[in-house]
Order: C-alpha cells, then sequence, then structure tokens
C-alpha cells in the first residue's frame, strides 16, 4: 500500500466513481485500459478488492467564457442519473477470484460489451463492479457466496 494520502483518502469508501469521455467508453481497449489507469491511482494495479467500480460516461461539462467545453470533474455532487442500473446501466456482480485479477477484470469487460450487443465497445452503458458480499451460513457454520 502507498503512503499517498490521495489514495488512503479514498479507502474509507467502498465505491469509486468513474467519469469518462466518449472516445474512452465507446472503445474497448480503451476502456480496459481506463480501466487499469484506475486501479493503479487506487495503488492495486492487478485487481479492484475492496472497491465497487462505477464506470459511467462523462455527463458534467463546465463551459468557459469561450465556450471552451471540458469535464466537470471539479464539479461536486454531481449525479444526474444515480445508481447505474437503475438508468439502463449494467451491474456486474464480481466473486473475489474474479475482483483480483487484472486479466479477468478486462475479460468481463469484454464480455459484458458482448452480451450488450456491442463486443468492441461499452456503447454508453455505465458499468458498475460490486464485490460479492452476500453470504450464506447453513447450520454447520459451512458458508458459502448466494
Amino acid at each position: 500500500m502507498s503512503d499517498n494520502p490521495q489514495i488512503k483518502a479514498l479507502r474509507p469508501g467502498r465505491t469509486v466513481r468513474i467519469s469518462m469521455p466518449a472516445s474512452v467508453a465507446f472503445d474497448l481497449d480503451s476502456f480496459q485500459k481506463g480501466l487499469e489507469a484506475v486501479l493503479e491511482r487506487l495503488d492495486c494495479p492487478q485487481c479492484c478488492s475492496g472497491y465497487d467500480l462505477t464506470f459511467q460516461l462523462e455527463r458534467a461539462f463546465v463551459v468557459n467564457e469561450n465556450f471552451e467545453v471540458r469535464g466537470g470533474l471539479g464539479i461536486e455532487g454531481l449525479d444526474p442519473d444515480g445508481e447505474p442500473a437503475l438508468f439502463g446501466g449494467v451491474t456486474a456482480t464480481l466473486p473475489t477470484q474474479v475482483g483480483q485479477d487484472l486479466g479477468k477484470l478486462r475479460e468481463t469487460v469484454g464480455r459484458i460489451a458482448e452480451r450488450i450487443g456491442h463486443p468492441q465497445c461499452t456503447s454508453g452503458f455505465d458499468l458498475a463492479f460490486r464485490q460479492e458480499r452476500d453470504f450464506i451460513v447453513d447450520e454447520n457454520l459451512n458458508i458459502r457466496v448466494r
């Protein structure tokens, strides 16, 4: 783990929201590279264990007095659509073995792209990765994932 205070500040919450422009979201290779960049920033370049990742198409913009448009990354609290799954997005619940393996995460994104009908891009869908956390305990205290 890093001693970087920016990274430590991210640790208390489990959900990390990532806004990306269409040029990244609509190209599978770019999306996967963006995923890798986020994991690197979270100081865990090979997995996303411990985090729920929500990728959203960039929807907040800032226009300056010269009519130049930039992404609104500095705009706090903007979440125009709420939870992705409620507004046409895709939520994938990841077992530990997938969340802890960058190769499997990349393959998961590719397979989801195929399932939504666009094998080379995520087609503007917000994509949320949730860590599997629902366990079933039987009377013998055996634990299995639901």
